[in-house]
């Protein structure tokens, strides 16, 4: 995975595109923010979950960074 996403991160640097990624796996994610580097923070993790009593859907938009110390510090599940 790291060797997959240094790739991709530094190949969206090189052409100056935004790079979007689906998954629902947390080693995943941990792996990409590891990737990232000086570049964390231009990594966004956006969740979100349905509402059952409104019927809205939910989201929350967090930075690598915020999501990395919340996973370091609490180890907080990410996924909703």
């Amino acid at each position: 995975m790291e060797k997959v996403f240094s790739f991709m991160i530094n190949a969206a640097r090189e052409i100056n595109v935004q790079l979007f990624l689906t998954t629902h796996s947390i080693e995943a994610i941990d792996k990409l923010l590891g990737c990232a580097g000086d570049g964390i923070d231009n990594i966004r993790v956006i969740t979100s979950k349905r509402d059952i009593a409104s019927g809205h859907t939910l989201s929350r938009n967090l930075t690598g960074s915020e999501v990395l110390k919340d996973r370091q510090t609490f180890d907080s599940e990410v996924r909703q």
